[in-house]
């Protein structure tokens, strides 16, 4: 009986770390590379404007969009919203904006929304590029259509076919954006220069992420049980995982598009800032 318990919960460990690494793991290398491509184009437009006319040109609406991510998943898990700055940049502390909340302790939903409050700027940034996009930017659609097909990633073909969904996404997205009769249109470059906004401001804050770990614990603790639960009756966990797998694939598309609208918002905000400082003699500036 201690071998049957013991092989159990060694089941339960084993599964709930595949879930874990699956959608956790997929979710951290995202938002790692998003928050790299951040960093990179507030930094290049800070050397070439300037870090205060560069908060406040991009901070306006990036920041709003980070804060009222934020907001917007306190309601979704019932916390109270208790204080609001949408846009308030403080050059000293480096505090853009910020958002006060309170819960109840006792409550195991509420206290799962703090890991999701945490990384609701990551989720809602996403959300605002795809969104500008279908509203701004004509063929858009078909981008979020070819985004949201990616292939099922097994067996040996899998790199292949993951390298060959990437190739059309970029070549639509780039074509959808760049294309000739694009060029002369306004709301290109409103796209452009919102999402670029958007792009600088969308990761969560070390102290955003620190509010979220102990969801983290929960969420953890929640499939532990549940996987537990499934596997006492007799069932696999990763049959459930593998009924989802339509659903991630679309999630990961999109997720991989919002990264690629990342790394052209750097590139565009590269060269504007690159040629503003050549223009005014201070040189080659470095894009990393």
């Amino acid at each position: 009986m201690t071998d049957g318990i013991l092989s159990w919960l060694g089941d339960i460990l084993v599964v709930t770390g595949l879930v874990a690494l699956v959608a956790g793991g997929v979710l951290l290398a995202f938002g790692l590379v998003l928050y790299y491509l951040e960093r990179r184009t507030f930094t290049v437009l800070s050397w070439a404007f300037g870090g205060k006319a560069t908060a406040i040109a991009t901070g306006w609406i990036g920041t709003t969009v980070h804060e009222l991510s934020h907001v917007l998943m306190c309601l979704v898990f019932r916390h109270k919203v208790t204080e609001v700055s949408f846009f308030r940049p403080d050059t000293q502390s480096g505090v853009m904006g910020y958002v006060g909340h309170s819960w109840n302790r006792k409550s195991l939903y509420q206290n799962l929304g703090l890991l999701f409050i945490g990384v609701a700027p990551l989720l809602g940034g996403c959300s605002a590029l795809i969104g500008l996009g279908y509203l701004l930017v004509p063929g858009f659609s078909s981008v979020v259509d070819q985004a949201a097909l990616l292939p099922h990633l097994e067996g040996n073909e899998r790199m292949g076919a993951y390298l060959s969904w990437l190739l059309v996404v970029i070549r639509e997205t780039l074509g959808a954006l760049f294309a000739s009769e694009q060029l002369g249109r306004w709301e290109l470059w409103v796209y452009l220069y919102v999402s670029a906004s958007v792009s600088s401001h969308l990761a969560p804050s070390p102290a955003d992420m620190r509010g979220g770990l102990p969801g983290v614990g929960l969420v953890l603790g929640l499939l532990l049980a549940v996987n537990g639960g499934l596997l006492a009756l007799g069932r696999d966990p990763l049959d459930y995982l593998a009924r989802g797998d339509r659903y991630l694939g679309i999630a990961l598309g999109l997720m991989t598009l919002a990264v690629l609208l990342s790394a052209v918002n750097f590139l565009v905000s590269y060269i504007v800032a690159a040629l503003w400082y050549g223009v005014h003699g201070r040189g080659l500036l470095r894009p990393v």
